[in-house]
């Protein structure tokens, strides 16, 4: 036999309680699909299924390499079979397993991993002398214990590690919150005694401010106006420009007379 290695996530600080079955007369297709059916059980829900399918009175369901089979009424319409020999062998693997979980001292032990796979294939010809194959393939297995206290102190640790989070970000929302109110607080005292007691010199202040923006504002607008006027002088300037142009054209192109009144042409 060879001895496979797990093919399982193993994580820190946790207990596992390891078998395996290799060099199986199994249908590797078969034995995959009971897999499929005992994972994340309970250990002993599961020894009890594999019991029954052994024995043919529980059908098995079928994820795949399903096709053109019958639908089950113990499965609610879905597809499955009664494959007794897959069974069979993964029900030996699993009580091997329980039994290596029971000496490591789990109490509620639950089935953590379950796969199998094709093995070997040996090749070897058809019975009668007949030219097609018929070779031999082997399939193996491998089921993994883990006691389901370990997932409850998980969790627990998860939910404490949760409220320590939320306990932190409401100290530093107010400790926040506190230092604005402190900052305030500073500001107003600091702030000149003459602007609290005498509202008339706020007053005069306004006033003052309202007036400076009125004299900007009529400046800018006196800026604005002035290249506007320069602008139409230009334009009258170079109209006469052309005008002139144009009489001095006007001229050079009338035909010249000669004494006796007949017109030249140049």
């Amino acid at each position: 036999m060879i001895n496979m290695e797990y093919c399982h996530a193993k994580k820190e600080g946790g207990l596992y309680a390891l078998s395996q079955g290799t060099g199986l007369n199994v249908s590797y297709k078969d034995l995959v699909q009971v897999c499929s059916n005992i994972r994340g059980r309970n250990a002993q829900a599961a020894l009890a299924f594999l019991e029954s399918a052994g024995e043919g009175l529980s059908a098995v369901r079928y994820f795949s390499n399903n096709k053109h089979l019958g639908h089950r009424r113990e499965l609610g319409g879905r597809k499955g079979r009664y494959p007794k020999k897959a069974a069979k062998m993964a029900y030996d693997i699993l009580k091997n397993a329980i039994a290596n979980a029971n000496a490591l001292g789990f109490t509620n032990p639950k089935v953590h991993h379950v796969c199998a796979n094709k093995e070997r294939i040996f090749g070897r010809s058809a019975s009668k002398g007949r030219s097609a194959r018929s070779d031999f393939e082997t399939a193996n297995i491998q089921i993994v214990l883990r006691d389901s206290r370990e997932g409850k102190a998980k969790t627990e640790q998860t939910a404490e590690t949760a409220k320590s989070k939320v306990q932190k970000t409401e100290s530093k929302t107010q400790s926040t919150q506190a230092k604005q109110t402190t900052q305030n607080a500073q500001i107003a005292v600091s702030a000149p005694a003459a602007l609290q007691k005498e509202p008339a010199a706020q007053i005069a202040i306004v006033q003052e401010k309202a007036i400076v923006k009125t004299k900007t504002e009529g400046e800018k607008t006196a800026s604005t106006n002035t290249p506007a006027k320069s602008q139409s002088a230009s334009g009258a300037q170079q109209a006469k420009a052309t005008d002139a142009r144009i009489s001095v054209g006007s001229k050079r192109s009338l035909p010249k007379k000669s004494r006796n009144g007949e017109k030249k042409v140049e």
